[in-house]
């Protein structure tokens, strides 16, 4: 139990130190969007000396990381309501919707990545919000399947395709990919954040 008590800790100091750099600081620091993730499409990560934060209790950081994976479903839930009202819109509800869900695909493959890095949850569907065509591609093909396969045969496929994105994420190299961002998730965060 020490073992995981150690890891508990460097998880928590991770977390904070994540936290406490605001990310207009880290942007300043980093230059702008495309420079910020370089080459290989990662966040980089702030060194504890430039953070300046200080070592937490395990119970704060396990309550921050409850309250982030709470913010992430509702986000994730009221977009769904967005999704399912779209999809009722005469000649674009199909497409968009199914677009929007390929977006939504391709984060469920970033997020576990994403979330080891100590990306913030606003910072993930910045991302996918900068990077949209990048992940279009990534999540088509499951947003497509979606559409075309009844409710036992998605699951099936799902199950043995889900682990192999996830698997994959950590190898994506999507900021080489420029174009103008699409603010797919906005209207989620609006919604949530109001309430």
């Amino acid at each position: 139990t020490s073992w995981h008590y150690r890891m508990h800790q460097r998880m928590a100091q991770r977390d904070m130190e994540a936290l406490a750099t605001p990310t207009i600081l880290a942007e300043a620091r980093h230059g702008a969007a495309g420079a910020r993730h370089g080459a290989t499409g990662r966040v980089p990560a702030v060194p504890s000396s430039e953070s300046g934060a200080r070592t937490s209790s395990p119970s704060s950081s396990a309550s921050s990381g409850v309250f982030e994976m709470i913010y992430t479903r509702l986000v994730y839930v009221a977009f769904l309501v967005q999704l399912r009202f779209l999809v009722s819109v005469p000649i674009v509800g199909a497409p968009a919707t199914l677009v929007l869900s390929a977006l939504l695909h391709a984060y469920d493959s970033f997020e576990l990545c994403w979330g080891c890095e100590g990306v913030g949850v606003s910072q993930r569907f910045r991302l996918i919000e900068s990077h949209w065509l990048f992940f279009l591609g990534y999540g088509g093909v499951l947003a497509t399947l979606s559409v075309k396969l009844s409710f036992w045969d998605l699951f099936a496929v799902r199950a043995v395709l889900y682990p192999l994105y996830i698997a994959n994420a950590s190898h994506a190299r999507f900021a080489q990919l420029k174009c103008r961002p699409l603010p797919a998730f906005q209207a989620s965060f609006g919604l949530i954040n109001s309430v």
